[in-house]
């Protein structure tokens, strides 16, 4: 008798968006440490690890739920069960790994950022906690099953631990990363709030960084399923585990590379400002009509064979004012005050004025 319910689709669209998600998010995080910052830490090489942990991890969910996933074991074959229940063990597993190279990402970023001692001992203290809990919740999922097989394939000799030890195991773990992610997603407050940035600013990166704790929302919707691992219909009963274990990660993912992701905004923003102010001179017809905006013909020959600066050929002088990047990452900007010292760095166009002449003058005077 086929017992009715299917959700093995909601479990395909969350693995599936969210993965797709996080890779364009650290993608865009290597691009900007890499090519525009040029400088690639250890915060950024642990999210590139979380994300390859996360990988596996939407993978292995998007492959259970074609064996069993998100349906009543009811309705399976023995074979598709212990396929569906092989992955979601190599789920669990990935997401361990997932969650801790995240959440000591973000703690490591912090601290790149954080002033006071107090700041300091805290992220250490959150990062040191998250990882001794991660590590032996990890222990317990790995070896609940003498022989390991038997997790997936009870056609065997073996045993595993009772489910209680698991739940318990599962709630610690849920306190202490609920924990984290709060309180990472707090302190920037404290951390940002005092440096010597404008308000405007200061309320853009706390809310930035705050966005940790929507990942934290996460773990917490979690806490009231996890007796489910209890269940008979193991597969079905535990879909909503699974959906919220993989969104925990990819929102974590997700809030911790857009926090990084400022140059990135500049880099647009003005680049779409300059595009603005040369449309505008096209439109106006102030242009010379050469094909370069900003490439004029200041100098001609003169009588006597000298030669003769004159503006006047092309109607108006462009002087402009620069403002460019200090090549410093996001959070570097938060710490130091705006400096210009490398002439080749990118600049954008911040004001031109207009000036015109009527006198020519011997370019040796110039």
């Amino acid at each position: 008798m086929t017992v009715p319910g299917d959700r093995s689709l909601s479990v395909r669209s969350v693995a599936g968006t969210f993965g797709v998600l996080a890779w364009i998010s650290v993608s865009l995080r290597c691009y900007v440490r890499l090519k525009l910052v040029k400088n690639f830490g250890w915060d950024d090489g642990l999210m590139v690890v979380a994300l390859g942990f996360y990988t596996i991890l939407c993978a292995c969910m998007v492959t259970a739920s074609f064996y069993g996933t998100g349906q009543h074991e009811a309705n399976l074959s023995e074979e598709h069960i212990v396929i569906a229940k092989r992955l979601w063990w190599f789920c669990e597993l990935s997401y361990a790994f997932a969650s801790m190279a995240t959440k000591a990402s973000i703690c490591i970023f912090l601290l790149r950022i954080t002033i006071r001692r107090t700041h300091r001992w805290i992220l250490h203290s959150v990062m040191a906690m998250t990882m001794v809990t991660g590590i032996v919740f990890m222990l317990v999922l790995l070896l609940q099953c003498h022989p390991l097989t038997y997790f997936w394939d009870k056609n065997q000799p073996g045993h595993c631990i009772d489910w209680s030890v698991v739940i318990a195991m599962s709630w610690l773990w849920s306190g202490f990363a609920g924990l984290c992610d709060f309180t990472v997603g707090i302190l920037p407050i404290f951390i940002v709030w005092n440096l010597n940035r404008d308000r405007r600013t200061k309320i853009a990166v706390v809310g930035i960084l705050g966005i940790a704790c929507i990942a934290s929302s996460a773990t917490i919707i979690r806490m009231p399923f996890l007796h489910t691992f209890a269940d008979p219909d193991w597969l079905w009963a535990t879909t909503d585990i699974a959906l919220w274990t993989d969104i925990e990660v990819g929102l974590g993912i997700f809030a911790s590379c857009l926090a990084t992701l400022r140059p990135l905004f500049i880099l647009v923003a003005r680049s779409r400002s300059q595009r603005g102010l040369t449309d505008n001179y096209q439109h106006s017809g102030r242009l010379p009509p050469n094909n370069h905006p900003f490439k004029h013909n200041f100098i001609e020959q003169g009588v006597d064979g000298a030669q003769m600066f004159r503006p006047q050929n092309m109607g108006i002088t462009l002087t402009t004012v620069h403002a460019g990047y200090d090549g410093n990452g996001s959070d570097e900007l938060l710490t130091q005050p705006p400096q210009i010292h490398n002439p080749r760095q990118e600049y954008r166009v911040h004001r031109t004025f207009g000036v015109t002449t009527v006198e020519s003058v011997p370019l040796e005077r110039v």
